[in-house]
């Protein structure tokens, strides 16, 4: 079987590029499309690996605040 070569990192770029051209019709809406989802990810998303707080939770020292408070609702719930 043959094998491809290995796409160099410019050309890997260009492809890039062109893929994000027809995406997007400007730049600002690319910005704007970033910017969005470092929101999103950073202030809505819960992460698994963060025991389910955002990023922006533990960067704002909430994390332990909010897993105690989690703890405690768990511990009502299982006593009814």
């Amino acid at each position: 079987m043959e094998q491809k070569p290995k796409q160099t990192t410019e050309n890997f770029i260009k492809e890039i590029r062109r893929k994000t051209r027809r995406l997007f019709s400007s730049e600002q809406k690319l910005v704007d499309a970033i910017q969005d989802f470092v929101e999103y990810n950073n202030h809505e998303c819960y992460h698994e690996s963060l025991l389910n707080v955002t990023p922006s939770d533990v960067y704002y020292g909430r994390q332990e605040q909010i897993l105690q408070k989690r703890a405690l609702i768990k511990q009502q719930s299982l006593k009814r």
